[in-house]
């Protein structure tokens, strides 16, 4: 009994002595390797998770955000020279179509990192549905053949292009087309051409996607009876 009182009795001095040994440590350590607040220069891209495959973004305010991090200076060091080790987040999981203000999260796969400040703070994204819709290939010719020529035939490899994209870009296709130049044909021809979807103003529709994005045209090109070409 004796020993355990006079343990108890000494028990406050070990503790305090503990408490003064961890202090001098942390005071070493931070001494020799102190913290310091940083904010990065270059920019973190924004990596999207979740996101409903039903789903397209057709508005993001940002691509990429700015950091403030306060760390020891060996652990800022190590980040300068491997940025791929700081990674910034934005988690769409169960969101609907619509307009969406979201927190980036900031992950550092370093430890000890404290975030500091994100900026933007937060980010506004809009989310719309997918629509697809199928539609026939126009082609369109452009130019006029030289005189005594004429087409007897154009054909195109397929009549029909699948739109995948937002609702509310699909919906204002109004047609899609192959264009050519028939100016200089003389001869018959076999060409593969772009397709492009076209609104009602005749402006290119941009953020849909064709599939097939191409198709093959061929034209036949016949001269008139009557006419024959010669050397001048």
């Amino acid at each position: 009994m004796k020993i355990i009182r006079k343990f108890v009795s000494f028990l406050p001095t070990l503790l305090t002595a503990l408490v003064l040994a961890i202090i001098v440590w942390v005071s070493s350590v931070t001494a020799s390797d102190p913290n310091q607040t940083i904010t990065y220069k270059t920019p973190i891209k924004l990596e999207i998770l979740g996101l409903n495959p039903d789903l397209v973004i057709t508005y993001q305010e940002v691509q990429s955000v700015k950091v403030t991090l306060r760390a020891p200076r060996s652990v800022h060091a190590r980040l300068a020279n491997d940025p791929g080790l700081i990674n910034a987040t934005i988690n769409l999981s169960g969101l609907e179509a619509g307009d969406h203000i979201l927190i980036p999260e900031v992950l550092v796969d370093l430890k000890p990192v404290q975030v500091v400040e994100v900026s933007p703070a937060s980010v506004e994204i809009s989310l719309e549905k997918v629509s697809s819709r199928t539609m026939s290939i126009s082609l369109v010719q452009t130019g006029t053949l030289p005189v005594g020529f004429q087409i007897r035939s154009a054909r195109l490899s397929q009549s029909e292009v699948k739109l995948v994209g937002p609702e509310s870009l699909v919906n204002t296709v109004v047609d899609v087309v192959a264009t050519i130049d028939v100016s200089e044909l003389t001869s018959s021809i076999s060409r593969t051409l772009d397709l492009k979807p076209i609104n009602e103003a005749g402006v290119v529709v941009e953020g849909v996607v064709l599939n097939p994005n191409r198709v093959d045209v061929s034209i036949e090109v016949e001269q008139l009876i009557g006419y024959r070409n010669v050397f001048v």
